[in-house]
């Protein structure tokens, strides 16, 4: 298994990360996929409003064979940051097959990437950690 950081702007990763939903929901009829302009503005660096100020990271899980088996997003917004004076950074577009691997890994590297984006987020994650190892139950 392997994890790439992938460039929204590759037509190969970027196919990769926005069918994989598709196959793993194909057989749940309750799933409402979404229009696919839609998808395609969200991950447009150059197109949506979020990038203009905020910053995002786009994780792809391969398995052994090549075959995306799971993605996340990790998202770094600025302004809310800025204005609730804090250093947060959110998941977003979540899937995975039943491959607790591959999910602890999209994870590690979504972890890696905002403690690499933002020290701070790194230290409040610290402190998170270490106050709820504390916590009895």
């Amino acid at each position: 298994m392997n994890i790439l950081q992938i460039d929204t702007a590759g037509r190969r990763r970027l196919k990769q990360f926005l069918d994989l939903p598709f196959r793993i929901y194909r057989d749940i009829p309750q799933w409402a996929p979404p229009l696919d302009p839609d998808a395609r503005l969200m991950l447009d660096r150059r197109r949506h409003p979020f990038y203009r100020h905020s910053d995002a990271a786009f994780f792809l899980a391969l398995a052994d064979d090549g075959n995306p088996i799971g993605r996340l997003a990790v998202l770094d917004p600025l302004r809310d940051n800025d204005y609730n004076k804090e250093r947060t950074a959110f998941y977003y577009l979540f899937e995975c097959e039943d491959d607790r691997a591959a999910a602890q890994g999209l994870f590690e590297a979504a972890f890696g990437w905002a403690r690499a984006s933002s020290p701070s987020i790194a230290a409040w994650a610290a402190r998170r950690c270490c106050s709820a190892r504390r916590t009895k139950a």
